[in-house]
């Protein structure tokens, strides 16, 4: 199964939650979203850039992926939240190879 990368950027609301609350365990929190469906727990990371944080995870399929970002998007707390799933180039590349060249222009 893939890898899944959660990202998200924090809301006003959120982050005003996190500084009145700083002992607050998010990853904790983020683990129990990812068991409850079967997944496994790897990483849970706070981020400086675009993002605020990341949770790493594995061992679901891309139903209960989109399930995890579905229901941590809807607690409002969040601003983004961007699901990116690991792939496999080399298979991608074998199929584009068994593809490349079916494909022609209008006309021809």
């Amino acid at each position: 199964m893939s890898k899944f990368y959660l990202l998200g950027k924090y809301s006003k609301e959120g982050l005003a939650s996190i500084v009145d609350n700083p002992d607050s365990d998010r990853s904790a929190v983020a683990k129990a979203m990812i068991s409850s469906v079967g997944g496994n727990f790897l990483q849970y990371d706070f981020l400086r850039g675009h993002y605020d944080f990341v949770a790493i995870f594995d061992n679901v399929d891309f139903d209960k992926a989109a399930a995890i970002k579905a229901a941590t998007v809807s607690t409002g707390m969040f601003d983004a939240v961007d699901l990116f799933e690991t792939v496999d180039l080399n298979k991608i590349a074998a199929n584009a190879k068994n593809v490349q060249g079916i494909f022609t222009k209008p006309g021809k």
